[in-house]
């Protein structure tokens, strides 16, 4: 893309044909730009191959994606999985965990050492598909999981309003204690959430302090 980007506009390049400081910055935004055109517009998963370069890290050397200055890490932190391929005696292998000898990204459960299959006449060339529905069924379980903690919180929420509103005095915060009591046991209900938060700043308003433990 670096060449492409200087015949955009000449400042992005050097004399010497490399890219500028800002060149870099275009480049990592564009690419940015392009990965999720191509996954959210037109609902495409992405492979970007890459070379590996040494990398010192710490006293350990480290294999990395071969990319120019800080655009890799703009290459980097918006890939879901990173993997890195080597032969593993007759197989050919795909790592998805950091080691010593690389690094790599796995998510949603997707992680350690995958082997990738040797295509034969007549074999299915479905790796990478399989791959990504084990991704897919991964994170659309997430997002269900998520969906119900949801649903639970927004309907201690509400129960915690109801009993919140009640307050007007003394008397009824007296009546409202013991089901207060349960609630405030919630994980809902801990300094900086929004239920206690409310109730702290209703009861001031009816002369009343309260504390929550």
């Amino acid at each position: 893309m670096g060449l492409w980007a200087i015949k955009q506009n000449p400042k992005y390049g050097q004399r010497d044909g490399s890219l500028s400081l800002k060149g870099y910055g275009f480049v990592g935004r564009e690419f940015v730009r392009l990965m999720d055109y191509c996954f959210y517009e037109l609902k495409k998963n992405i492979v970007v191959v890459f070379h590996a370069t040494e990398e010192k890290d710490g006293d350990n050397t480290r294999l990395r994606i071969k990319v120019e200055g800080q655009t890799k890490n703009n290459v980097w932190e918006p890939m879901d999985l990173g993997g890195f391929v080597e032969m593993y005696g007759n197989d050919r292998t795909i790592g998805f965990s950091n080691c010593e000898k690389y690094f790599a990204k796995g998510t949603r459960g997707i992680h350690g050492i995958y082997k990738i299959p040797t295509l034969t006449p007549g074999s299915q060339n479905d790796f990478l598909t399989k791959l990504f529905e084990e991704y897919n069924s991964k994170a659309a379980e997430e997002v269900a999981a998520n969906a119900k903690e949801n649903e639970a919180y927004e309907q201690v929420m509400q129960e915690g309003s109801k009993i919140i509103a009640s307050i007007k005095d003394a008397d009824t915060v007296n009546a409202a204690m013991q089901p207060f009591k349960s609630f405030a046991a919630s994980p809902d209900f801990q300094p900086g959430t929004e239920r206690y938060v409310e109730s702290q700043n209703r009861c001031p308003r009816s002369g009343i302090r309260f504390q929550c433990g």
